[in-house]
């Protein structure tokens, strides 16, 4: 299964680590799985998070990540 998304991102945006493979929809931004489980315990409302690889994403949704990244996420925190 594909998600119909591929990040431009090749890190993660908490901890560096290489190959993301869980995003939080909410920011735009991509993670690797430890820190995914962080993102998880804020709740949805704060940080909707993602597979990359096994979810499927609304048109809503890929439009969010397409138009967002690591880079852009950190200029704005």
């Amino acid at each position: 299964m594909s998600s119909g998304y591929a990040s431009p991102d090749k890190t993660c945006f908490d901890c560096g680590a290489f190959h993301p493979q869980w995003c939080s929809v909410t920011y735009g931004i991509v993670f690797c799985l430890e820190c995914s489980g962080v993102h998880r315990s804020l709740g949805t409302h704060l940080s909707f998070v993602r597979s990359l690889n096994m979810d499927r994403f609304s048109e809503d949704q890929l439009k969010r990540m397409k138009m967002a990244s690591n880079d852009r996420a950190r200029s704005s925190f």
